[in-house]
């Protein structure tokens, strides 16, 4: 019968040890690399996730820059908006990366760019059709003024309802600046483009307004007009800035007429422009306020202004008068005149 060998004795006592095997030294030689590939896999995951980590930081950063970015090339975009959807997606959702979210952002920012480049196009556009005007007896509009408004008109759509140009009147539909760049330039802003879309666009204002600049009368004109910019943000234009108060802030005790004005002399000429206007251009104001009557405030020069609501006159004074809609406007032009008359003697006897 054999021998039972214990062989875990046998080697304790012996000079024998165990032999490993061909194949079971491959086996550990495998298991050896094995390890030494984990610690590098190990490694490289560290540096990736420390890469991303500071990728995602840069990233972050980037994304906060770009958002600046779009607020500068906005028109009409909403950049809180835009935020809140792109963290939504990156951090709620995970359905971008900040990477992604970037990339996202900066298409954006390139197509309001080049938005921005076409309405430009069209601006300059719109401002060489006035090369050709002549005001006041073929006097030539000062085309270096219209480029220096041109400069001033893209700042302004970003700047002026941040204060930093001075209001000169607030009415229904626009808003009225005093450049402080071009103390005689001011720029027309239309705030509520739906009341305004029943009367003159922008352009059909400014036309009517340069057509009326060229009616001579002593006493009595219009502002000069410069330059309009229409598209579907932004209704603006540009005229010439008069230093005057409207009758509303003359019979405030805002602003004070000149000493020698001559009430019933200015009014005589304020009547022979309406009438030059209705019989030789055919055009009636039909919206002749209180605010859209001014007194140059040294030489007391009344100017007619804000041509919004006028039309060419065709039919019966009661058709001159009615908008297609069937709303009718209060009071004629010569009613107008004569109210505001009757309002500055009656204000100017009491300042005796």
């Amino acid at each position: 019968m054999p021998e039972k060998v214990n062989l875990a004795e046998y080697y304790k006592n012996s000079d024998q040890k165990p032999q490993t095997s061909p194949e079971e030294k491959n086996a550990d030689a495998t298991l050896e690399l094995t390890k030494k590939e984990k610690a590098t896999i190990e490694k490289e995951i560290d540096a990736f996730l420390t890469n991303e980590k500071e990728e995602n930081e840069n990233y972050n950063e980037k994304f906060d820059f770009l958002l600046d970015q779009l607020e500068l090339v906005g028109l009409g975009i909403k950049r809180d908006e835009i935020e809140d959807a792109l963290i939504d997606e990156v951090y709620e959702n995970k359905t971008k990366t900040i990477k992604e979210a970037c990339a996202e952002l900066e298409k954006i920012i390139h197509n309001q760019k080049e938005k921005r480049s076409i309405l430009q196009k069209k601006r300059f556009a719109s401002i060489r059709e006035y090369q050709n005007f002549t005001i006041n007896n073929s006097e030539k509009i000062d085309l270096t003024h219209i480029q220096r408004a041109s400069e001033v008109l893209d700042a302004l759509t970003r700047e002026a309802f941040e204060g930093k140009y001075d209001v000169a009147g607030i009415g229904m539909t626009a808003h009225v600046y005093q450049s402080i760049k071009y103390p005689h330039s001011c720029y027309k802003i239309i705030t509520n483009p739906d009341q305004y879309k029943t009367g003159l666009t922008i352009k059909q204002e400014m036309l009517t307004q340069q057509k009326i600049s060229t009616l001579n009368v002593n006493g009595v004109r219009t502002p000069k007009p410069y330059s309009y910019y229409m598209d579907e943000e932004k209704h603006l234009c540009t005229m010439e800035k008069m230093n005057a108060a409207t009758l509303q802030e003359i019979v405030s005790g805002e602003k004070k007429l000149p000493k020698n004005f001559d009430i019933d002399e200015k009014f005589s000429d304020l009547r022979t422009f309406f009438n030059k206007m209705h019989t030789e251009y055919n055009i009636y104001h039909r919206d002749f306020h209180d605010k859209n009557i001014m007194f140059d405030l040294e030489d007391g020069t009344i100017y007619v202004i804000d041509f919004g609501k006028s039309t060419t006159g065709f039919g019966s004074e009661e058709d001159i008068y009615r908008e297609p809609n069937g709303t009718v406007y209060p009071l004629t032009d010569e009613q107008y005149i004569e109210e505001h008359y009757k309002t500055l003697k009656k204000f100017m006897r009491e300042q005796m």
